[in-house]
C-alpha cells in the first residue's frame, strides 16, 4: 500500500510505463478518492468518543461520517444503545417537550447530531461511522 500521495502516484507512473501523465494521474486518484469516500473499507471504519453537554440538544461529532452504524451511550457499568430516528420525529418531539434526561435517540441532519431528550448531565458517547476522508492536500501526505 502506498505511503504517501506522491508514492501512489510514482506506482501508477511506473505501472502504466509512462511518466508524461502526471497531471492525469493526479486528476485520476483525486476523483477515486472523491468516489470511494463514503464506502465502507477497514481503514475508514471510526469510532469516535465525545461528551455530551448538559443542557445543550446538539453534540460534536466527527465531521464528514458517511454511513453511522450506531451511537452508544456509557454512563457508570451500563451501556446503552440509542435509537436512530428521522430528523422530522425529532423536531417533533423537540417542539412538544422541553424533556431532559439521558439520550435515548438520535438523528443527524445538516451535518449536526441531535439528541433526544436533552442531556440533563454530561454523558460519554461513542458514534461508530464510517469516516468519509478527504483527498490528500499534498504529495506528503
Amino acid at each position: 500500500m502506498a505511503d504517501s500521495l506522491a508514492t501512489l502516484k510514482a506506482r501508477i507512473a511506473s505501472e502504466l510505463n509512462r511518466a508524461d501523465l502526471t497531471t492525469q494521474i493526479a486528476s485520476a486518484v483525486t476523483s477515486a478518492i472523491a468516489f470511494y469516500r463514503s464506502y465502507r473499507f477497514e481503514f475508514n471504519e471510526l469510532i469516535f468518543a465525545f461528551n455530551t453537554v448538559a443542557g445543550q440538544q446538539t453534540a460534536t461529532a466527527p465531521a464528514n461520517p458517511g454511513e453511522i452504524d450506531s451511537i452508544r451511550l456509557t454512563t457508570g457499568a451500563s451501556i446503552y444503545v440509542l435509537e436512530p430516528i428521522n430528523f422530522a420525529e425529532m423536531q417533533e418531539l423537540t417542539n412538544s417537550t422541553t424533556e431532559t434526561g439521558r439520550p435515548t435517540r438520535w438523528s443527524w441532519y445538516t451535518q449536526t447530531l441531535y439528541l433526544h431528550p436533552v442531556p440533563d448531565a454530561i454523558y460519554s458517547m461513542a458514534m461508530s461511522c464510517v469516516h468519509r476522508q478527504a483527498a490528500p492536500a499534498n504529495d506528503a501526505d
